[in-house]
């Protein structure tokens, strides 16, 4: 057998979101007979993921902690050169900051094949400021690396410019999930409604980080209308965060107490969709949630905010609503709690969507440099 390619991937931290989970399903997928794989973290936590990554074998750089991006910058380059050569370097970030952060030192230490990958649109600013100073980032970003890659349309046209979108350099890759996981299950469904005494309810469910960006407090404010229609529903929050007493102290307030259901951090969330009549996600922005991808794949419809891409309307069932209008809020979920989606729809989630297949477009990109001609 020949050299191993070798990989180093740079993400923010081992902790529970959605590029994190993008890296672990590399970690959990990918050929290690072809591909020896490190990772350098920002942050120096050893959170949720980081046994799990060491227990496959990789070596994992924790960033000392720096007050300015400068600083970072100089770390990263100093462990690339130290640890290095890289065959290739896969850097994954929701902001500008983070993936500059990654790729300029992965430039300037020459390595030959430099990825960037968005994982969130962001906030867009309507300010000629801001718009300004996302094209001076983008033309940064464009030329530090070899190929970009994002996981939707918003995310790509959040980091990189309209022609580098059109290019060779650029890919949309799918946040693509272990597909078997998440199908529906008839046993996992009345074991976990029997656990909380819910079998008689209408589960409204969302999976996420109590977060601003996450937007639950959206949900617990829409609840007593729901409620009014049908004393039956019930709201299922699963995931923690820095909002998660806040929240639950609007609960209180709201006097909704026996109609939201908090189940923290879980492991088993494949498990709770099964439980579920309706999946919600009122976030104020998103790159492409897999949870949305989990929930579809399970069968259910979803509601989403408009502000979340339409590409995660793969089974068909999916609704995108304005978190400024309440009532229609009200009517989807009504509508979409009565029935889950056909068969031959949550078929075409699980065919297009299966993790095995996209990891193979990613060693893809580990294994062949793409370089544009005239450096365009």
């Amino acid at each position: 057998m020949g050299r191993k390619i070798k990989v180093l991937i740079i993400v923010g931290s081992l902790g529970v979101g959605g590029n994190e989970l993008f890296v672990m399903n590399i970690l959990r997928t990918i050929n290690y007979e072809k591909f020896s794989i490190d990772l350098l973290v920002y942050d120096r936590t050893r959170l949720d993921f980081y046994d799990e990554a060491i227990g496959y074998g990789c070596k994992i750089f924790l960033c000392r902690k720096q007050s300015n991006m400068a600083g970072r910058m100089a770390e990263v380059y100093r462990c690339i050169k130290k640890e290095g050569p890289y065959d290739a370097i896969h850097v994954n970030s929701c902001s500008f900051k983070g993936l500059l952060t990654g790729t300029v030192p992965a430039k300037i230490a020459r390595t030959s094949n430099v990825i960037a990958h968005s994982h969130n649109s962001g906030n867009f600013s309507t300010k000629w400021l801001d718009r300004v100073f996302r094209l001076l980032l983008k033309s940064i970003l464009e030329n530090s690396i070899n190929v970009g890659l994002s996981c939707s349309d918003l995310a790509g046209r959040s980091k990189y410019t309209e022609k580098f979108m059109m290019s060779k350099r650029y890919k949309i890759i799918h946040n693509a999930i272990f597909i078997d996981q998440y199908r529906y299950h008839e046993s996992y469904r009345k074991r976990i409604r029997k656990q909380y005494c819910i079998e008689e309810k209408v589960v409204v469910g969302n999976v996420g980080r109590l977060v601003k960006q996450k937007n639950q407090r959206f949900l617990i404010e829409l609840l007593p209308d729901l409620i009014n229609r049908n004393k039956n529903f019930l709201l299922m929050i699963i995931g923690d965060g820095e909002l998660e007493q806040e929240l639950k102290s609007l609960v209180h307030i709201k006097g909704l107490e026996n109609y939201v259901l908090f189940t923290g951090n879980i492991t088993n969330v494949n498990e709770f969709y099964s439980a579920m009549d309706v999946f919600v996600m009122s976030s104020e922005f998103e790159g492409f949630p897999f949870t949305a991808v989990e929930a579809q794949a399970n069968g259910l419809k979803c509601i989403l905010s408009d502000h979340i891409t339409q590409m995660t309307n793969i089974s068909g069932d999916v609704a995108y609503v304005s978190l400024r209008d309440k009532k229609e809020w009200e009517d989807k979920i009504c509508e979409a709690a009565v029935s889950r989606s056909e068969e031959k729809k949550t078929d075409y989630v699980i065919n297009q969507y299966d993790l095995r297949k996209e990891i193979k477009v990613i060693e893809e990109y580990y294994q062949n440099t793409y370089i544009p001609e005239n450096n365009k």
